[in-house]
């Protein structure tokens, strides 16, 4: 099976609906929001921005408040795994983070996902993309923090 990069809302919303394995409770919302949203980007943009300037963007929608946090860990997995299907699996095992899927270990992510991923080789990018996220949000925190330098001198007087 060819696996296809997830490019817009209204893909993710036809392979939700297609999808008879993933079934979060609000599954019904989360298409219902994808449709009514083409122009979301799950890489670019950010739910609470979105809403701010389309607040109508969930006016299809019952659950508002976990229809906003399943968006948000749909997000991070796109970040790591941008096909649906590797996330749909991914989700499906409750792993919705980088960190969730870091705290597995490589070899037990490679073993137990190079099948359903379709290839070994896939399950270990998957897993170094977790890492790459992981380091690219350290690396911003700590960029974020003011640096104070302390110096210390000490005089040799003679």
């Amino acid at each position: 099976m060819k696996r296809k990069r997830i490019g817009s809302a209204t893909d993710i919303a036809i392979m939700l609906e297609k999808d008879t394995n993933y079934t979060p409770p609000n599954k019904e919302d989360l298409v219902n929001f994808f449709k009514m949203n083409p122009s979301f980007d799950l890489g670019t943009d950010s739910i609470e921005e979105y809403i701010k300037y389309k607040p109508e963007s969930f006016d299809n929608v019952s659950d508002v408040k976990s229809t906003k946090e399943l968006i948000k860990k749909i997000q991070r997995i796109y970040k790591i795994a941008p096909t649906y299907e590797q996330m749909s699996i991914l989700m499906q095992d409750n792993l919705d983070s980088a960190q969730s899927i870091s705290n597995i270990g490589r070899n037990v992510f490679v073993g137990k996902y190079a099948k359903s991923f379709g290839d070994k080789e896939i399950a270990w990018i998957v897993y170094d993309n977790a890492l790459r996220v992981i380091a690219n949000e350290n690396a911003l925190q700590i960029s974020e923090k003011p640096v104070v330098f302390f110096a210390s001198f000490t005089f040799i007087c003679r």
